[in-house]
């Protein structure tokens, strides 16, 4: 259910743009899927959101991994489709949108 899955170290072109060829990664194809990834020295988590009305595809979603809280590292789990911090309880939506703090 939560992130865990790393993929590749991607470094970013002189114009700060990283790309990732999302068909590479099984991890990726269903909705609720997600990704790590490192983009230069910036850990990324790549989600593959579902859409507003909760079901169907809503595209994928690439945020920092880190906590807004203390930094720590945070995990997507699939079924309640949020984004959560382990240390201190934070929850997030898809979009990155805080829904439980303290961050």
């Amino acid at each position: 259910a939560c992130a865990g899955r790393t993929g590749a170290a991607l470094q970013p072109d002189p114009d700060g743009v990283a790309e990732l060829d999302l068909r590479q990664h099984a991890s990726l194809q269903a909705v609720g899927g997600s990704l790590r990834v490192t983009i230069g020295d910036d850990p990324v988590l790549v989600v593959h959101a579902r859409d507003e009305a909760g079901a169907q595809d809503g595209g994928y979603v690439a945020l920092s991994s880190k906590c807004t809280h203390m930094g720590c590292k945070v995990d997507y789990d699939a079924p309640s489709h949020e984004i959560r911090c382990p240390c201190h309880g934070s929850k997030f939506g898809e979009d990155g949108e805080v829904h439980n703090g303290p961050a």
